[in-house]
């Protein structure tokens, strides 16, 4: 009779868990604030929020998005992703971000909030050879807050 090798049994398990909670985490998107602006009359800082008492809500919408993947939030009309910064944008494009390849992006809130940011260009991912670097393609960096729709404002009905 062939006797189990308990430890080792344990061992494996923990592994096959590991390996599983990390595919589950795989391409969710999450949130850097690395670039975050406020002030000088761009965007609103976290105070502001708190202030307008909007930032719990903000908070718990990103933890929703967190669970999600990038494409199930594009699909969902959450997440936009611009070609461009928009020109018509009530925000100035930070000096940092000016010459950097990168896609800006804006996640959809409640009525006109939004959160304003950019993923990094997939071209500039896909040039790299490093496995590093494939993790960034869900990394949403978050720039601006923006409670009135001025980023990137729509055009007005009948103008």
């Amino acid at each position: 009779m062939l006797k189990k090798n308990k430890t080792k049994t344990e061992y494996l398990q923990s592994i096959e868990n590991k390996n599983e909670f990390v595919k589950r985490l795989s391409n969710n998107i999450t949130f850097n604030l690395k670039y975050f602006q406020s002030g000088d009359g761009v965007g609103q800082s976290f105070k502001d929020w708190e202030q307008d008492q909007i930032l719990a809500d903000l908070n718990e919408k990103l933890k929703v998005f967190s669970e999600k993947k990038k494409l199930e939030l594009i699909q969902e009309r959450t997440l936009e992703i611009f070609r461009n910064y928009p020109k018509d944008s009530l925000f100035t494009r930070p000096k940092a971000l000016q010459n950097v390849d990168i896609k800006w992006a804006r996640l959809r809130l409640a009525g006109a909030r939004r959160v304003i940011g950019f993923f990094i260009s997939e071209e500039v991912i896909n040039a790299s050879e490093s496995d590093e670097s494939k993790a960034l393609k869900d990394i949403f960096y978050i720039v601006f807050l923006d409670k009135n729709h001025e980023f990137a404002p729509y055009a007005k009905k009948g103008t």
